[in-house]
């Protein structure tokens, strides 16, 4: 037997046993046979990539709807305004407007027949100087219920009450479709809000 001054733990490998470890510390995240990942964490990943995607869908789905909504109050805006310019324009010396038609759904801008330049609904346009514009998918008018006529005067530009139409802030031209609708009110005076 041999003396030994340290005992047999504390000793080196090399002296001791050269192919056995006794301290078996790894100073590395990975062992040696557990390298890779684990089918549950695999499946947690996905899970949460999954949630993250349906998340990221649904609110660019509400974005778009609501771009969309935006979109169409901007174009009637535009179309009103439009047709206001021209009865202001005093153009062919008549009225101008905007016909709400309901089956399809269409905006047509209208001048009023010269021979009745006084109009105060669609049914006395002159229908060959029309400009009709369709509205985006899935727009709707919900108040009033199309069809409707915004006839605005020449010179003044002021709104005149049609049969189908009240100028007037109570009553808004309420479009919508499927999350936040949007009014736009056109006053007596012509005046166009939204």
């Amino acid at each position: 037997m041999q003396f030994q001054l340290l005992p047999q733990f504390m000793a080196s490998r090399r002296t001791l046993n050269p192919g056995k470890r006794i301290f078996n510390f790894q100073f590395s995240i990975f062992n040696d046979k557990e390298t890779g990942f684990t089918l549950i964490e695999i499946l947690i990943a996905v899970v949460i990539l999954v949630i993250i995607a349906i998340l990221g869908l649904i609110i660019s789905f509400d974005f778009y709807k609501n771009f969309s909504i935006r979109s169409e109050r901007n174009n009637i805006v535009s179309i009103l305004q439009k047709a206001r310019s021209q009865s202001l324009s005093n153009i062919s010396q008549t009225r101008h407007g905007v016909h709400f038609s309901s089956s399809p759904l269409q905006y047509i801008i209208f001048e009023c027949d010269p021979s009745a330049p006084q109009c105060s609904d669609y049914i006395d346009a002159d229908t060959s100087k029309d400009i009709v514009i369709d509205p985006g998918y899935g727009i709707s008018i919900t108040n009033p219920t199309p069809s409707f006529d915004v006839v605005f005067d020449q010179l003044s530009g002021s709104c005149i009450a049609s049969p189908t139409f009240n100028c007037d802030s109570d009553n808004p031209i309420t479009v919508s479709g499927g999350v936040n609708p949007y009014d736009i009110n056109v006053n007596s005076e012509g005046r166009i809000d939204w």
